[in-house]
């Protein structure tokens, strides 16, 4: 039987003296009322990243215009720059332009560099949370989920998207957050799921919901240092069909997978 998993990100909250005159039966609060009387306020993305997050959706988007937005938020100008001089991209020489910079990298890695970037930068510290865990949990669900993606017959970008946000309902209150994922203009398919992903998985989830749930059974396990063998037993059993090889044993691409997963570092 697998245990319930705590988030690594959940500190122990600070122990407070309880008043005698507490009421007995505190109100329940109805967050949704909350929200619309402006009693909850929720996290605001910069203006640029909504719209660079816009325009990165057009396939036929124009780069030059992408840096000349990107241009007016000298931190993102200075992380893509950043990725743009990596290991990861070669880093042979030291790359000072930011069009240069996003014809290497591509749209693909942009548009998932300032996902991760204006999501984590709006929020603020909170009582009881490890920010920094809690980045690196949701940077390894979404690594996993896109991933995994192709396999389980989803969209990549969107099971990435699932999987950087679908933990940001702790950073708020309660089941809130899918409010704001809708309010930033994501398909009505990735607010859906991240909707459900609190919930017990059924038949008629689509392959969407299938691979947040297991980006984020994987995110778990990292987090508990299991091993390749241990995180794929953990999966729901028609995913580790797909994962494993014919000795029912991670496949080569899964344990390569995982690997990858346990070294991942926040980037944001």
């Amino acid at each position: 039987m697998i245990e319930a998993h705590t988030p690594a990100y959940t500190l122990e909250p600070t122990k407070r003296v309880v008043e005698n005159n507490a009421p007995s039966h505190p109100r329940t609060p109805n967050f949704i009322n909350d929200i619309a009387a402006g009693k909850v306020e929720l996290p605001t993305i910069p203006r640029v990243v909504q719209q660079l997050i816009a325009a990165l959706r057009d396939p036929d988007v124009d780069t030059r215009k992408i840096g000349e937005a990107l241009s007016q938020d000298p931190v993102l100008s200075a992380k893509v720059l950043r990725l743009a001089n990596s290991a990861f991209f070669g880093g042979q020489r030291s790359m000072a332009s930011i069009d240069a910079a996003v014809a290497l990298i591509g749209i693909q890695a942009l548009n998932r560099l300032i996902v991760a970037c204006g999501v984590s930068s709006s929020f603020k510290e909170i009582p009881g949370l490890d920010l920094r865990v809690f980045w690196r949990d949701a940077l390894i669900a979404a690594t996993a989920a896109n991933k995994l993606a192709p396999r389980l017959q989803a969209d990549a970008e969107e099971a990435y998207t699932c999987g950087l946000l679908h933990g940001t309902g702790h950073l708020i209150l309660c089941q809130t957050y899918p409010l704001w994922v809708e309010s930033l203009g994501f398909p009505q398919g990735v607010a859906d799921t991240i909707k459900k992903s609190a919930q017990p998985l059924d038949d008629s989830d689509g392959p969407l919901d299938l691979v947040l749930r297991t980006a984020c059974l994987l995110a778990a396990a990292v987090a508990r240092k299991d091993s390749a063998d241990t995180a794929l037993a953990a999966l729901p059993a028609r995913v580790a069909a797909k994962l494993a090889g014919a000795d029912g044993k991670p496949d080569a691409a899964f344990v390569k997978l995982y690997e990858a997963l346990q070294e991942t570092e926040p980037t944001m």
